[in-house]
């Protein structure tokens, strides 16, 4: 059986590493520090990375910040979860796209998984509202995290599209809602905050976010 290199961008901290370690002890789990809200940081992430050679046949997007209660800007000077959320992945895969693309010359097929959240759909009216992203008197801690959630969709639609274009053909991207429903009744702006709590946090409490690990093991065909 080959050997296959998943990239996962997890927790800020080494719980998930932790974690990792103690489900697949037998794997190779290394863990190198990465702040998803500070451009440098991912550009220092991905020098370390490239020097351990490795290929990447998973790229995971899976860490993330969800609903502050106070607008804050990141170290870029772009409001907190949108560059945390999104921002941040964006310039990582970029980064890291050439090592994918090689793997997937090499190995046949690579993969890359951004989680998203049914949150997506409450976000601002505008949907990504580009003229108020920077706007603290606007702010407003869920439609901001789904503004970021939903620029994660976008993204991948985006990013697939654009290597189908360039005659990739061996890199799929996805992006999956790790929630296991999506209400069909209309939030209001009174009820956003706890519905969207129950909405997100509860199955992720029952079912553990395993829906974008699944994704990722999927059959590259």
């Amino acid at each position: 059986m080959p050997n296959y290199y998943g990239l996962q961008i997890s927790r800020k901290d080494k719980y998930s590493h932790r974690r990792n370690q103690k489900e697949y002890p037998r794997r190779d789990v290394t863990f190198i520090e990465l702040d998803l809200s500070d451009l440098k940081s991912i550009r220092n992430f991905v020098v370390q990375f490239k020097s351990t050679k490795k290929p990447i046949h998973i790229l995971m997007n899976n860490a993330g910040i969800m609903a502050l209660d106070t607008f804050a800007l990141s170290k870029n000077d772009v409001e907190m979860q949108l560059a945390t959320n999104h921002l941040g992945p964006f310039y990582l895969t970029s980064l890291l796209l050439p090592i994918i693309k090689e793997t997937a010359t090499s190995s046949g097929t690579a993969r890359i998984v951004n989680l998203s959240s049914a949150a997506h759909s409450y976000t601002y009216k505008l949907g990504i509202d580009f003229e108020n992203i920077n706007n603290a008197e606007k702010y407003s801690a869920w439609s901001a995290y789904g503004q970021s959630k939903l620029a994660n969709i976008l993204f991948s639609n985006e990013l697939q599209k654009r290597l189908e274009e360039s005659g990739v053909s061996n890199v799929f991207v996805n992006s999956c809602i790790p929630e296991s429903f999506q209400p069909t009744w209309p939030v209001t702006s009174h009820c956003h905050g706890l519905l969207l709590q129950l909405l997100v946090l509860l199955p992720r409490l029952l079912l553990g976010v395993r829906l974008h690990r699944f994704i990722a093991q999927l059959q590259m065909i």
